[in-house]
């Protein structure tokens, strides 16, 4: 007879184990969305660097006067303009005619 603690510990064990089965890898693109993917990034790089121009000719200023006083970079800075690519990459391979479609089949 199993204790209600050894139980219960499989029973978390088993529903873990059927959660990850879903969380299967990916197949591997082909040549097509690999090419497909490359040109969405090419894209996704060009609109952003059109869209923030001013960053490129920015320049980091630690030696002028009053750096000391800003604070460090956070963690989550950056996460919202890798969201926005992301997102521009994803949105540009949905559209794209290499990537297949998923169909609704009932």
């Amino acid at each position: 007879m199993s204790s209600p603690t050894t139980s219960s510990a499989c029973a978390l064990l088993l529903l873990c184990g059927l959660a990850l089965c879903g969380c299967g890898f990916s197949p591997p693109l082909s040549e097509a969305q690999r090419d497909a993917q490359q040109s969405c990034r090419e894209d996704a790089n060009r609109i952003y660097n059109t869209q923030n121009r001013y960053l490129l000719s920015e320049r980091s200023s630690p030696d002028s006067p009053y750096s000391g006083a800003t604070p460090p970079p956070l963690p989550g800075d950056g996460l919202s303009e890798q969201y926005g690519f992301d997102k521009m990459v994803s949105t540009c391979m949905d559209r794209s005619e290499a990537v297949p479609v998923a169909s609704d089949q009932h």
